[in-house]
């Protein structure tokens, strides 16, 4: 791929640091945005930067690690854009915890998510 021009990026994880790093430069290259994330005031934060290009951006609250929804999302990308032309499964959590003492329902977490 020589650039990103009028390209469609989905990207996980788009609330803050990385996510939001490549959501505005893939913006500021061309591309068309659909943001993701399950904080939505964060989500919002990264949409308002976005504003400043002249770009289509779409934004969803998204948990990587609800099944359904993932299955749900290609549908209401492809509704709103026309195509998907890349994925950046970006979302990742951590729980403060070594592995050795790290509770179930964390470690179930963390594997669901990341």
């Amino acid at each position: 791929m020589k650039d990103f021009m009028s390209k469609v990026a989905v990207i996980t994880g788009a609330g803050s640091g990385m996510g939001r790093y490549l959501a505005v430069l893939l913006a500021k290259s061309g591309c068309d945005v659909v943001i993701c994330d399950v904080n939505e005031d964060t989500l919002a934060g990264t949409a308002a930067m976005l504003k400043n290009y002249n770009v289509a951006v779409s934004s969803h609250k998204l948990d990587v690690g609800d099944e359904a929804a993932i299955k749900a999302l290609p549908e209401k990308v492809i509704a709103q854009h026309g195509k998907v032309d890349l994925v950046f499964n970006n979302a990742g959590i951590t729980i403060d915890s070594d592995f050795a003492n790290m509770p179930e329902p964390d470690w179930t977490k963390v594997m669901d998510v990341n």
